[in-house]
């Protein structure tokens, strides 16, 4: 296996060939290493226990890696020196402050879009998992339209198939 992981200044694209997910043991079977190759903004949908929140916590921990100068999970890697990078997981209702899932995940979301530059890398899971699919659909749609007119690098993943 060869290592090569090269800063990336002059290009807004990060390539990771035979990223692998850490915290799994490739040998027993239990994950497959993926090759990414991002310029934009993309769209992953699947079914459940397809290998997305995966995916992108993998993607995360290599780009973070990367930039800290430390060993990144795959047999080579292209990482433009992100000036944030924002992952969104699951969210939960905070009963406490009287807020259900969608308003905790809308209010991230929020946070990651005001935030958000040509510079960034933005990687949410799952959005817009507990709305009506059509409702979802249209919000989950309006983001992903906003991310790509910021220019960020990113994934979004969805369950939603409209």
């Amino acid at each position: 296996m060869r290592l090569d992981v090269k800063p990336s200044e002059e290009t807004n694209r990060l390539k990771l060939t035979g990223l692998s997910p850490y915290w799994l043991d490739i040998a027993q079977g239990s994950a497959v290493d993926n090759t990414v190759d991002m310029q934009s903004l993309f769209l992953l949908t699947g079914p459940n226990g397809g290998g997305k929140s995966s995916l992108l916590r993998s993607i995360c921990a290599a780009s973070l890696l990367g930039i800290c100068g430390l060993l990144v999970p795959a047999e080579s890697a292209l990482i433009p020196h992100f000036d944030s990078i924002m992952l969104h997981m699951k969210s939960y209702d905070s009963p406490a402050d009287g807020k259900s899932s969608f308003q905790v995940e809308m209010s991230e979301i929020r946070s990651i879009i005001t935030r958000a530059t040509p510079r960034s890398l933005v990687l949410i899971d799952e959005i817009c998992r507990g709305t009506e699919t059509a409702k979802g659909t249209c919000i989950a749609g309006s983001i992903i339209e906003t991310l790509d007119k910021i220019g960020c690098l990113g994934i979004v993943s969805t369950r939603l198939q409209d």
